[in-house]
């Protein structure tokens, strides 16, 4: 991002566009929240106080004027001890997390919310692995939507830099 228009100190997780609409460009930073087995039995999620460095930075991107920023906080939770046992009895859950561990998922998160530019979307991606499977086989996944992004148009200096950006990425190709 050294290369961007203002050379902002930082970095985007992710950039989207479509090849021919670089005008549109979309950004996204993320922040991944990860439950093991102890997490989960102890109720305790890591990284919840680091919602304020995704709110900076995500503003920084949105500062730079992108057509589009998201935030995203991704959970990522290993529920296979909650099968374990409940394989022989064939009675299997794809609960994921309990209702009190999502709660204060959720409580963390839109208590960070205003810290966040107003344009900026935010949501939270859950992954519940309850088996021992290839992720997206077995388990639960979803996307909560929690605020929608407000587009704005781009400037030129930044959509030139994003066509920039791609163009080096297919070339690479």
């Amino acid at each position: 991002m050294a290369r961007a228009p203002g050379n902002p100190k930082g970095d985007i997780d992710v950039l989207f566009c479509a090849q021919d609409l670089p005008q549109q460009a979309v950004a996204y930073q993320i922040k991944r929240v990860k439950l093991g087995i102890n997490q989960l039995r102890n109720g305790t999620p890591s990284k919840l106080e680091e919602f304020k460095k995704l709110a900076q930075q995500t503003n920084l991107i949105s500062r730079m004027g992108f057509w589009q920023v998201y935030a995203h906080v991704i959970v990522v939770a290993d529920a296979r001890e909650q099968n374990a046992e409940a394989q022989s009895t064939g009675e299997l859950t794809f609960q994921g997390l309990s209702s009190e561990l999502r709660s204060l998922l959720y409580s963390a998160v839109s208590s960070a919310i205003p810290l966040f530019d107003s344009r900026i979307g935010i949501g939270v991606m859950e992954f519940i692995q309850t088996m021992d499977s290839e992720p997206f086989t077995v388990g639960t996944h979803g996307l909560h939507v929690l605020r929608f992004c407000e587009p704005a148009p781009q400037s030129e200096e930044l959509t030139k830099w994003v066509a920039e950006v791609f163009s080096k990425t297919v070339a690479r190709k």
